[in-house]
C-alpha cells in the first residue's frame, strides 16, 4: 500500500453484527491518485441514513455527496497552495499539525493552527 503522509494513518470502522458493535474494518489506505497534495479518503457514504453493514461503502476517491458524509485527510507540504473550490456539501477542516492559511473568495485570510477546526458551509 502506498502512503506518503507526514503521519501514519490507520482506519478503524465499527458496525453492528448480531445486535452488538464490532470492528468491521481495520486497515491502512492508499493515497488518492491525481491530488497535488497527499490525500486519503477515510470514509464516505452517499446518503443519510448510511448503509452501515456495507464494508465497501466507505471506499472511494474524490466524489462529493450533498446528502452523505465524507472524511478525508490531506497533507499540505510547506509552501504549497490548495486549490479548494465551492461545493454543495458541508465540509470540516481539522488541522492536526502545523498551520495553514485559509484564503476565501472575498480575499479575507485567516491562519488556522494545530487544534483548530474550520466548518465550511
Amino acid at each position: 500500500q502506498h502512503t506518503n503522509m507526514s503521519i501514519p494513518l490507520r482506519r478503524v470502522v465499527t458496525s453492528h453484527k448480531g445486535g452488538k458493535s464490532a470492528v468491521m474494518i481495520d486497515d491502512k489506505l492508499d493515497l488518492i491518485p491525481g491530488f497535488a497534495s497527499s490525500a486519503i479518503t477515510l470514509w464516505q457514504n452517499h446518503e443519510y441514513p448510511a448503509e452501515l453493514a456495507d464494508q465497501d461503502a466507505g471506499i472511494g476517491g474524490i466524489s462529493i455527496y450533498t446528502k452523505g458524509s465524507l472524511i478525508r485527510v490531506v497533507d499540505f507540504p510547506p509552501t504549497s497552495y490548495g486549490h479548494n473550490h465551492r461545493t454543495k456539501s458541508l465540509d470540516y477542516g481539522i488541522v492536526i499539525d502545523g498551520e495553514i492559511e485559509l484564503v476565501l473568495e472575498d480575499g479575507s485570510k485567516t491562519v488556522i493552527q494545530a487544534g483548530d477546526v474550520v466548518v465550511q458551509q
